[in-house]
């Protein structure tokens, strides 16, 4: 897990019950915070405790996380989320393709093949809408036709913002 925690890929533990699951999971959350990860970026979550009774589907799991998350990358770690209802709705949804940074400014960019398709606009949106900063966010597409902004989060053709001269 060490070797692996910077690695966009969701890593799940599994084995039979009692096997230290959750003890690994909560050495490996004790780990990030002695390698200088911010408590604020670790978000854990037990849902064996009374404390999470209440987020029972996805859309309880998503909405709880989006409010935890203050920026910059976020190490979530959740045990016993099999009791929520399509938990791997919510994780999807956080996803961003990549953050630029400089010493001033970052950027969020999601990138896709296209909008056209709701569900995939609705996807691509939501993870950027997650993330609670005033930085730029924006949405890179090979559609020719979409030149928008969806609340603040402006939608380019890929190939125009790599043509661009800046």
């Amino acid at each position: 897990m060490v070797d692996a925690k910077d690695i966009e890929f969701i890593k799940v533990i599994t084995g039979v019950r009692r096997s230290g699951k959750s003890t690994l999971l909560l050495m490996f959350k004790d780990y990030l915070l002695n390698n200088n990860v911010n408590e604020d970026n670790i978000i854990y979550i037990n849902f064996e405790s009374a404390k999470y009774d209440d987020i029972k589907n996805y859309k309880d799991l998503y909405n709880y996380v989006k409010d935890k998350i203050k920026g910059g990358r976020i190490y979530l770690l959740l045990d016993e989320v099999q009791n929520v209802e399509s938990w791997e709705k919510a994780i999807n949804s956080f996803k961003v393709d990549f953050v630029a940074e400089n010493p001033n400014t970052i950027k969020y960019f999601q990138v896709t093949r296209s909008l056209l398709n709701e569900d995939v606009k609705m996807r691509e949106l939501r993870s950027l809408e997650s993330i609670n900063d005033n930085y730029e966010k924006i949405i890179l597409t090979m559609d020719k036709t979409i030149n928008n902004d969806y609340n603040g989060i402006k939608v380019i053709n890929i190939i125009d913002w790599l043509l661009k001269d800046e």
